[in-house]
C-alpha cells in the first residue's frame, strides 16, 4: 500500500450549535489518507475515531468533552470546576504520517 504524506485537515464545523455540549469538527484531506485519529487537548470522547478518508471527502465528527460534574464531582464544587479550563484543540494523525516517518 503507498501512501502520500498529506495532511489531515481539522477545522471547527461551523454548522453546529454553540450553546450544545459537544462541537462538530469537519475533517478533510486531499488524498487517500489511512486510519484517520483525532487527539484532542481536553479529556473527551469523538463520536467516530480512526477511519479512512477519501480525497476531498469531508467528514463531519462529533466531540464531547467529559462533563466534570459527572466524572469527577470531586473536582465539581458549587455549579463550577476546580479546574482550570484550556482551549480545545484538535489535530489528527494517520498512517499516511507514520508510514513516511518510519520507512527508509
Amino acid at each position: 500500500l503507498k501512501l502520500e504524506d498529506v495532511p489531515v485537515i481539522v477545522k471547527p464545523f461551523t454548522g453546529g450549535n454553540k450553546d450544545s455540549e459537544f462541537v462538530l469538527y469537519e475533517v478533510s484531506s486531499s488524498a487517500f489518507t489511512k486510519d484517520v485519529q483525532l487527539i484532542a487537548t481536553t479529556p473527551g470522547n469523538f463520536e467516530m475515531n480512526r477511519f479512512d478518508l477519501l480525497p476531498g471527502e469531508k467528514r463531519i465528527v462529533k466531540f464531547t468533552p467529559y462533563s466534570i460534574r459527572a466524572w469527577a464531582p470531586e473536582l465539581f464544587v458549587g455549579g463550577a470546576s476546580k479546574l482550570k479550563s484550556k482551549a480545545l484543540f484538535v489535530r489528527a494523525i494517520s498512517l499516511n504520517n507514520v508510514i513516511k516517518t518510519t520507512s527508509p
